[in-house]
């Protein structure tokens, strides 16, 4: 996939709201690929494992979808800092008012 980071997020977004999964999930992928190469701090390693956790959750694939989850937990862990209370929000959040 051509193109940096925000134009892989904006693809599986869109991809995600025509409930195209598999386009969906390739494009995320490819987000967290690029997010590879941006500081381990960077926030955006954690938004684009948090979006391809929820093309997961929306197949009703769990076991696909929890690990997927941990990496966004951690990824946010490391971008915000092990104390913040934004972690205990995204602990607590419910799913099914969550979109990507």
């Amino acid at each position: 996939m051509n193109g940096g980071w925000e134009t892989c997020m904006a693809a599986g977004k869109a991809a995600y709201r025509q409930r195209r999964w598999d386009r969906a999930a390739q494009m995320f992928e490819a987000a967290i690929r690029k997010a590879e190469d941006f500081l381990p701090e960077d926030p955006r390693q954690a938004h684009a494992y948090t979006s391809l956790g929820w093309v997961y959750q929306a197949q009703e694939m769990y076991e696909e979808a929890c690990p997927i989850f941990r990496k966004a937990l951690d990824a946010s862990a490391r971008a915000l800092g092990p104390g913040h209370p934004e972690l205990v929000r995204l602990l607590k959040a419910d799913p099914e008012k969550k979109r990507v």
